[in-house]
């Protein structure tokens, strides 16, 4: 009788060989050493570029934002300016730059694509960085003469349909010191056809609009036509602008000039001064026929001006003695034929103007230049980067007579599109890289 010891026994001795592998455990303590190394090594290296990456993008951004200068830290024009980068941060992330030296137009990109931006330039710091203007509508901006106020063109909502995408719906006055924002909005139904926006001084903002006579849905002409401009009054003391009284004889004149409290207007034939503490009251400054005016006349006292003459520029610089009634004693600038644009005066002699250097005459060295209005000697101030800045930078003109100071370059952050596809990239790889090695370790 065979019992279970037995047959326990018969299964034994039939049962194949067996026991473990020599040496499994140590092999398998080395297969999870090369693997770990390995994904060790990957993520290391990953973390490394990423870290590499995002450093040097810091780096190139510039790093921490400039700190504030101290309160009466020296303000003064750079005396040369770089094409800023479109990445430059704004003042919405970085907050208000201060004072300002100058303001210029610049492509600045986003996410989405580019567009025109305002750049600042700060004159006590020398950084450049985006200003960012609440609800601003394309055209004129204005920099004040002490650099502390940016004049602008407001966008928003109509009571009509609007002429146009962004209708320009009022004025406003942005503090580079503080980032607040005084607005004045203008009732209008389709939108305004703003032609002009100028300091008179540092408290006062002169400025003329027409309303457009049709909107989305009316007929073309409607439109692209507007009611004549009007001109007003912004004291910034009050809290919106009142309508110039014109005298008889300039009300349909343009608003080309302003300074020391004093307006320019011309009807492209004539010019009239126009004193602000003298509500309507005008006179001739020039009536020298066929001197059309090409850029704004400016002017330091009642009986001196300056003016790119012709039609057309750059041309040169005409100056006249404005001190007898009905005409004006003129003669021209020696030398001023590449003038694009006249910005002030730095005394009684000097003129500050925009334009090109030796002949002038064509797109050489384009800079802000000091010149004599007798002689035509030049002295440069502001050495621009391009001639393509000549129309699109504003300095404030209360720094004119200050020594410039060598000019800071601006940091050329890279495009964060690209940095974060890189990240991405860097990523998805290294992830690519472990799983690679797991499976390969484990072949």
């Amino acid at each position: 009788m065979t019992t279970l010891h037995d047959r326990l026994a018969e299964l034994a001795d039939d049962a194949p060989p067996g026991g473990p592998a020599p040496e499994l455990w140590a092999r398998g303590r080395r297969y999870h050493r090369v693997r770990r190394a390995g994904t060790l090594a990957i993520v290391s290296a990953a973390v490394l570029v990423l870290v590499a990456i995002t450093g040097l993008s810091w780096q190139q951004s510039g790093g921490l934002p400039e700190p504030a200068a101290p309160p009466g830290a020296t303000r003064a024009l750079p005396d040369r300016l770089w094409t800023p980068s479109p990445w430059l941060p704004g003042t919405d992330e970085d907050g208000p730059l201060g004072d300002l030296a100058v303001v210029m137009r610049s492509d600045r990109s986003s996410w989405s694509g580019t567009e025109q931006g305002l750049v600042g330039v700060s004159a006590t710091t020398g950084e450049y960085r985006f200003l960012d203007l609440p609800d601003q509508a394309p055209g004129d901006v204005a920099l004040s003469p002490d650099g502390r106020k940016v004049a602008y063109w407001l966008t928003g909502t109509t009571s009509g349909s609007p002429s146009d995408t962004g209708p320009v719906t009022g004025v406003a006055v942005y503090d580079a010191t503080t980032g607040d924002v005084k607005r004045a909005d203008i009732s209008t139904e389709h939108g305004l056809d703003a032609s002009a926006l100028l300091w008179a001084d540092d408290g006062e903002l002169v400025l003329s609009y027409g309303q457009y006579r049709g909107g989305e849905g009316d007929d073309p002409m409607q439109q692209s036509s507007a009611t004549p401009s009007e001109h007003y009054w912004w004291r910034l003391d009050q809290d919106r602008p009142q309508e110039l009284p014109m005298p008889e004889g300039t009300r349909r004149a343009d608003l080309v000039g302003a300074s020391g409290g004093r307006v320019v207007l011309t009807d492209s034939t004539r010019y009239w001064c126009y004193y602000l503490d003298q509500p309507g009251f005008a006179w001739p400054m020039l009536g020298e026929a066929g001197l059309a005016m090409s850029t704004q006349p400016v002017f330091l006292t009642t009986s001196r001006f300056a003016v790119v003459r012709g039609s057309w520029n750059p041309n040169s610089i005409l100056v006249g003695d404005a001190s007898l009634r009905g005409g004006a004693r003129t003669h021209t600038v020696p030398d001023s034929q590449g003038t694009y644009e006249i910005l002030g005066w730095d005394g009684d002699r000097l003129i500050v103007e925009r334009g090109t250097d030796g002949s002038r005459r064509a797109y050489v060295n384009a800079s802000v230049f000091r010149v004599d209005s007798r002689t035509g000697r030049s002295v440069e101030l502001v050495r621009l980067a391009s001639a393509e800045q000549i129309r699109q930078v504003q300095v404030a003109s209360d720094l004119y007579d200050v020594p410039t100071v060598a000019g800071k370059e601006p940091p050329t952050p890279f495009d964060p599109r690209a940095v974060t596809g890189g990240l991405a990239l860097v990523a998805v790889l290294g992830a690519g890289a472990v799983v690679v090695w797991r499976r390969r370790v484990e072949a």
